[in-house]
């Protein structure tokens, strides 16, 4: 069932696609001839077959979620590499797993990419050995290279239905609260349209505590392909939530309502000199526009406030930094206050 997110959101109904059966064209996989008991049956069969047709409806089913239309349409997102792939498989079969991420669906799979082929061939088939049979389809290269949206594929690519992880506090953001002892903190994405910057974003988000992510206007997916290997599994792991407009973050009841806002702008006071230890959000803008009309005027009206990131005088022609850093410096900050309990004004740290 989907998870649960703020009233002001309304439902996300996602049906879950149905993955084609396989065609008829394959040929035998010399993968192993082991017929051990404990072997699974794409790995035991010497004459498992083996995927080769380019034709075949999972391979043009896998082709379509390249695309975001794909992606909403089905509710599932494709992965791609060792890492990505081990890291959702971890996370939705191991020990501390919530059952909030479902296992892949389908994982397409060469034998270049097990065993000791590659570093991480032993960890990938350890938690294949974890799944059903029929969720594992042993390929050729020459379709992990139509499957997968890398120049170099790696080998392994993974389907799975979309993380619908619960926003903080449930429906409503009532009783919303941080990580452990700390306050929520928050990042907002404010047009934030380029795949790699949306996922460096996001993987700074989870490597500083950040609690969940707004999405406002026309975002990057974060599901995009790119998006996701920048994130590097982070996105698993954030409830992020998309919003029509800025009143749907900021409104009462709202994800946003009752906390702190600070907008990325060259204009505000210094990212150091703001007190992150209440509950906060940092608003990141898009890389060209920057911040929306809606957040400006918000700003100018006083309603959120303003940070910005002081530079060296020697670098002058320097106007701003890109989106994801000047984001991942701020969050840094944040977590830095959260974290000690103290913040830095003037140069020295104030206690708490």
């Amino acid at each position: 069932s989907p998870a649960a997110l703020p009233s002001c959101l309304g439902r996300m109904r996602v049906a879950r696609a149905v993955l084609p059966a396989s065609s008829s064209s394959s040929s035998s996989s010399s993968f192993s001839t082991q017929n051990g008991a404990d072997e699974p049956r794409w790995q035991s069969m010497p004459g498992q077959p083996m995927l080769t047709s380019l034709q075949n409806q999972k391979v043009k089913f896998i082709k379509t979620l390249h695309q975001k239309r794909g992606r909403d349409k089905s509710g599932q997102v494709v992965l791609e590499g060792h890492r990505l792939v081990c890291d959702a498989l971890e996370a939705a079969l191991g020990p501390t797993a919530q059952g909030q991420l479902s296992p892949p669906s389908l994982i397409v799979v060469s034998e270049r990419a097990l065993g000791n082929s590659v570093p991480e061939g032993r960890r990938l088939e350890g938690l294949l050995r974890q799944l059903p049979d029929s969720a594992v389809v042993m390929a050729s290269e020459d379709v992990l290279k139509v499957v997968a949206t890398t120049d170099t594929p790696q080998q392994v690519v993974a389907v799975m239905d979309r993380p619908q992880l619960a926003w903080p506090g449930g429906e409503g953001c009532e009783g919303v609260g941080g990580t452990g002892d700390r306050s929520p903190l928050y990042l907002v994405c404010d047009g934030v349209s380029d795949p790699g910057n949306m996922g460096t974003l996001v993987r700074s988000a989870g490597a500083t505590g950040v609690d969940g992510i707004v999405l406002v206007g026309g975002c990057a997916d974060p599901f995009n392909p790119k998006a996701l290997r920048s994130a590097m599994g982070a996105t698993l792991r954030l409830p992020i939530v998309q919003v029509k407009d800025w009143e749907a973050a900021v409104g009462a009841g709202c994800v946003l309502d009752g906390v702190a806002v600070h907008a990325a702008d060259m204009d505000g006071v210094a990212y150091y000199d703001v007190d992150w230890r209440a509950p906060s959000a940092l608003v990141v803008g898009a890389e060209a526009a920057g911040l929306s009309g809606e957040v400006r005027g918000a700003v100018s009206s006083g309603a959120i406030g303003a940070v910005s990131i002081p530079m060296a005088a020697s670098y002058g022609k320097v106007e701003s930094l890109n989106a994801a850093v000047a984001g991942s410096v701020v969050l840094c900050e944040a977590f830095r206050q959260k974290s000690v309990g103290t913040r830095v004004g003037l140069g020295v740290d104030i206690p708490g």
